[in-house]
């Protein structure tokens, strides 16, 4: 979940660089593609989508750190509470 939960944060934020970067030309383009009928409603529902897909991949990470944090301490439990035992 963790890489899943960065993969889409990282697409989320590639697509806000695209579109801010897009926005002063003549004609609007984000990443070569040009968007000939681009008004506000558009560009509110981008943001909008742009922001669901980053909250879900932060929710992502955050579920698969927490996950991985359990079963370290989980694991430290069952060796009673002593360090890992080393693998030869």
């Amino acid at each position: 979940m963790v890489m899943l939960g960065l993969i889409l944060v990282v697409m989320a934020a590639a697509f806000a660089i695209g579109f801010v970067t897009g926005i002063g030309e003549p004609t609007p383009q984000w990443y070569g593609l040009t968007l000939d009928t681009f008004d506000g409603l558009d560009g509110f529902l981008a943001g909008l989508i742009t922001m669901l897909v980053l909250v879900v991949g932060l929710r992502l990470a955050r579920r698969g750190f927490a996950r991985l944090a359990r079963a370290r301490k989980a694991k430290q439990a069952r060796n009673n509470g002593g360090p890992a035992p080393r693998r030869a």
